[in-house]
């Protein structure tokens, strides 16, 4: 997924705007981009991971490196969609 789909989500489901002028978030591993917020409170957070694979970050990986790419344990994917769906309980 590219920034300009992310964009599109964002135009659609908040603002067309990023707070912090796009990044919230720049560290060696990820780079964070977060829209809104917007109607309802709603957010469109977009999170890259420099060299990940095509793995789950911080998951457990089953397949050989030279199939799915390169894992990281810097970054857990599990913990940041939690933390978004505590920020962002449903009514």
């Amino acid at each position: 997924m590219n920034a300009d789909v992310i964009a599109t989500w964002a135009h659609n489901d908040t603002v067309p705007t990023c707070t912090g002028g796009c990044v919230l978030s720049a560290q060696a591993v990820r780079v964070v981009f977060l829209y809104g917020p917007g109607r309802d409170g709603a957010e469109v957070v977009f999170i890259t991971i420099e060299g990940l694979g095509h793995i789950w970050a911080g998951g457990v990986n089953l397949l050989p490196e030279f199939i799915v790419g390169k894992p990281t344990d810097k970054f857990k994917a599990t913990d940041s969609i939690w933390d978004f769906f505590k920020a962002h309980p449903a009514p």
